[in-house]
């Protein structure tokens, strides 16, 4: 008998948690181009994985023509998406750029869970 393996779902809590931390990092409360941002956490997610042998997000990787991307995190980025875990955190500037409603650099962004 064979046993289904359940492929965890996209978790938007721990995407919205990890593009507020990116940009907590490197924004320092400017808008940062939203693509920068998707390649880092692309990078996070990948490097996650291959520690703690899981990623960060559960988000599905697609091959695009500047490279690889996380499809849902990219949706939400263009607003093609929403979510109002998404909303509470992420400003859209313009088309492209992104920014946090409220900066506070004192360590990292509040996760609610972290892994075990």
């Amino acid at each position: 008998m064979s046993q289904t393996i359940e492929r965890p779902r996209f978790n938007i809590e721990k995407a919205t948690e990890a593009v507020a931390y990116l940009l907590q990092l490197y924004g320092k409360g400017e808008p940062i181009k939203f693509m920068r941002i998707l390649k880092l956490l692309y990078i996070a997610d990948r490097s996650a994985f291959q520690e703690w042998e899981r990623p960060i997000t559960y988000d599905n990787y697609v091959s695009m023509d500047n490279g690889q991307v996380l499809s849902n995190t990219y949706n939400l980025m263009k607003r093609e998406s929403q979510f109002d875990e998404w909303d509470e955190h992420i400003q859209h500037r313009f088309y492209f750029w992104l920014i946090l409603r409220t900066y506070s650099i004192q360590g990292a962004f509040p996760c609610r869970s972290r892994p075990a």
